[in-house]
């Protein structure tokens, strides 16, 4: 039988936003425990937080998956403070390194890169891996409130068949991989004490996902056609970003190879000097993803 594996990763005990990662973390597991009932796939939860929390733990835990190649799916899930990833003045990359303090015992970070292709050297059928952290260089005092945007229920009960139809075939009929941050370059992801505010609109999006993409004919673009839109706040705008080539429905216009052979895993860069004089880079990726107002800051 197939599996969902869920490596939930969450810095629990941070000072400033751990009660909004514990409580990410509870959404992830809720989330991925219903998606398990709705499509038949086993697995099981694979929950890596503080003290255990760090680098060797995250690789140790990918690489001791037992994943069926091309027919697993695998989700990996980070909630935390995040920074960004540069070789001096040069950005090396547009996702962040996961900033928490076992995160480089040798002096170099975890990286959402580098765990993707931990991951897709599994080989899953199809791997999700999502980090809900900032990706900048400097560290602001975060804004602490009590509660932030609601998560949003499906549009009409009545249409709860149709909504499980759609989950099974985003998860049991697609394949690919998803590699996602929750901010692009120099910008702070928002945490209140109930949680991130996009890891919130990513369940929502599964709460009432979307109709298939006109152009693609496809449920995970057209879910990611949903999270194009940036989220203001009072004193920053967030706007998540992914890579190209994102999971597609078996069959549809947008099928293409998606070969998970496997990958190369990259050096990580030394982690970033806290420099707020370092120059902005434009995006190179694709921005995602809509919400509002400020919370901590990830």
């Amino acid at each position: 039988m197939a599996k969902l594996h869920l490596i939930n990763v969450a810095d629990t005990n941070d000072a400033d936003i751990g009660t909004g990662c514990a409580a990410n973390a509870g959404k992830v597991k809720s989330l991925f425990s219903e998606i398990r009932a709705i499509t038949g796939l086993a697995g099981r939860d694979l929950d890596i937080s503080r003290p255990e929390l760090s680098a060797a733990d995250i690789d140790r835990t990918i690489d001791g998956l037992e994943v069926e190649p091309d027919a697993d799916v695998v989700v990996f899930y980070y909630s935390g403070h995040g920074h960004m990833l540069k070789d001096g003045l040069k950005n090396v990359s547009e996702f962040p390194g996961f900033d928490y303090p076992k995160a480089a015992p040798s002096g170099k970070p975890a990286t959402l890169d580098g765990v993707a292709a931990r991951v897709q050297n599994k080989r899953p059928k199809l791997a999700l891996c999502i980090a809900d952290c900032c990706d900048n260089v400097t560290y602001s005092p975060p804004i602490r409130r009590e509660a932030g945007p609601p998560v949003l229920e499906h549009d009409d009960p009545d249409a709860e068949d149709r909504r499980k139809s759609k989950i099974r075939a985003m998860f049991i009929n697609s394949t690919g991989a998803l590699v996602m941050a929750s901010a692009s370059l120099h910008q702070e992801a928002m945490y209140y004490n109930d949680g991130g505010v996009f890891t919130k609109r990513l369940i929502t999006i599964f709460n009432s996902p979307p109709e298939p993409d006109p152009a693609k004919g496809d449920l995970w673009h057209a879910a990611v056609a949903r999270l194009k839109q940036t989220i203001p706040t009072t004193d920053n705008e967030q706007t998540a970003v992914c890579n190209d080539n994102i999971p597609c429905q078996i069959g549809s216009p947008a099928d293409k190879p998606m070969a998970l052979s496997m990958v190369s895993l990259p050096d990580a860069p030394d982690m970033v000097a806290m420099d707020a004089a370092a120059p902005a880079a434009p995006s190179l990726l694709s921005r995602l993803f809509h919400g509002w107002l400020s919370g901590a800051k990830g």
